[in-house]
């Protein structure tokens, strides 16, 4: 995407879906099959100028918890595996206990709990798979390799891999040490606003001069940057795929240490962004409309669901088609219909859907919201495009929602992000620039029933999963 640096879109342009190879836990793709895309969208994006001389740089937005191992030559070993990658989950549990009591101090130093989606059980899954690696990177390491031929790691991205210690930016040593690797086997460590130049032949292929390319940070981080939730105490909500609550701050934010249901990552030095993730957003609508009603569009079950009436009787979901991350990080979690009838149709089961990807946010928000008196939060992502889905959040949250008027957050964050390193803008005065969208205020007696509702989500967990040990994958 291209913006400018008040964060209007000038054009757009994507690739094809990078295909997502799932089976029994995996999710993996082809590292080159991003690059390919990458470099297809960035061709298109300026095809669509007038004039490339006015693009004053490059900057990146990645999603989180990739893993790709790459040999002595900087090749691929394997397919990387992405954040919905399960299998690493059964190495948890050991590396608990070879953590014992210093779990709560490795939590503490590096702001992400001992689970699945971070590099401990990840790293030693691939070494235990694929063998060791020479250099372990992201998907976005990767992407800034092929676009510079350097092979740096921003610090922002870094710090959701669970290695890093956000209170001094660097490598933390004992998380290192037991993901048996070494300073050596990682990118350089970089701030998310340094910047090298775009190599000539790249350049030269996408049809740009030699412009900058900045460093950038995590799609999480930044998304909260582009949805006008950029400066200490904004909150803000992204639904997407999958969906996270996050809330930003001067200073590292943490969970009790022996619950650890949040995580707390860097944006850029000074700006932390705390909050939790959930698994199953987006995902679970469209698993609705692909598995079960193919015959439907998005917007025809959303439509359906409208028909609901509040109060009428319909089942309860647990959403979990693919595991859980915060607050539970319960990997093994699966999807649960409570409470079906014959007389409940479509439209009661997708309304039920939509409810469910609301209360899953609510748990992270409950936990959160202690920690600022805002009543204001920040929207962005698919869930957008639906104001009746948009409303259910704001009456489950009892707050305000701001739908984000912008394409996408993350695009917009890292647009800003670069605009801020290339000394173009300021990000305060950029994130009070940003324009938004519809304010929905909860209504106060959908608010009482939610709660009800909520209380009901929470026990049937319980139920389900409280006095279960994980199961492995």
């Amino acid at each position: 995407m291209l913006l400018d640096s008040t964060g209007k879109l000038i054009a757009k342009a994507s690739s094809a879906p990078y295909p997502l190879h799932s089976k029994q836990g995996s999710a993996t793709q082809n590292p080159d099959d991003i690059w390919r895309g990458a470099r297809v969208a960035l061709r298109d994006l300026v095809q669509q100028c007038e004039t490339v001389n006015n693009i004053a740089g490059i900057c990146l937005s990645g999603a989180m918890h990739s893993v790709v191992g790459l040999n002595r030559e900087g090749l691929p070993t394997a397919p990387a595996i992405t954040w919905v990658d399960q299998r690493p989950a059964a190495l948890v549990p050991q590396l608990q206990t070879e953590l014992g009591n210093d779990r709560a101090a490795l939590y503490a130093r590096t702001g992400c709990p001992l689970q699945t989606p971070y590099h401990l059980p990840r790293l030693r899954w691939w070494q235990q798979e694929h063998g060791p690696a020479t250099l372990y990177v992201s998907l976005k390491d990767w992407v800034f390799w092929q676009l510079t031929g350097e092979f740096w790691t921003d610090v922002g991205l870094a710090s959701t891999t669970g290695l890093v210690d956000i209170h001094s930016f660097t490598w933390d040593k004992t998380a290192l040490a037991h993901a048996h690797i070494s300073p050596t086997n990682l990118p350089q460590l970089k701030a998310p606003t340094d910047t090298s130049m775009l190599a000539a032949e790249v350049a030269q292929d996408i049809g740009l001069p030699s412009i900058p390319v900045i460093l950038g940070g995590s799609d999480g981080a930044l998304a909260n940057l582009g949805s006008s939730a950029g400066l200490p105490q904004r909150a803000a909500v992204t639904v997407g795929t999958s969906g996270a609550v996050r809330l930003l701050s001067t200073t590292p934010l943490l969970d009790d240490a022996d619950k650890a249901r949040t995580w707390c990552y860097v944006l850029t030095e000074g700006r932390y962004v705390a909050g939790g993730a959930i698994n199953n957003g987006g995902i679970a609508l469209q698993y609705l409309r692909e598995k079960l009603f193919p015959e439907c569009s998005t917007t025809q079950l959303i439509n359906e669901a409208t028909e609901i009436n509040l109060h009428t009787r319909r089942p309860l979901v647990l959403p979990y088609l693919s595991g859980e991350r915060s607050p539970h990080w319960r990997s093994d979690a699966t999807a649960t219909i409570h409470g079906l009838t014959l007389e409940q149709g479509r439209g009661a089961l997708v309304r039920s859907v939509l409810e469910a990807v609301c209360f899953c946010l609510a748990d992270i928000w409950q936990i959160l919201r202690p920690q600022t008196d805002t009543d204001t939060v920040y929207l962005s992502g698919g869930i957008c495009k639906s104001q009746f889905w948009s409303q259910i959040l704001a009456d489950v949250f009892g707050v305000d929602i701001v739908m984000l008027d912008a394409a996408d957050a993350s695009a917009v964050g890292a647009a800003m992000l670069g605009h801020h390193a290339l000394g173009t803008a300021d990000l305060a005065g950029l994130s009070d620039a940003l324009p938004v969208g519809e304010r929905l205020r909860p209504n106060a007696d959908a608010h009482k029933y939610y709660l009800e509702k909520l209380s009901a989500f929470r026990g049937l967990f319980e139920q389900l999963y409280k006095s279960f040990p994980h199961e492995k994958i």
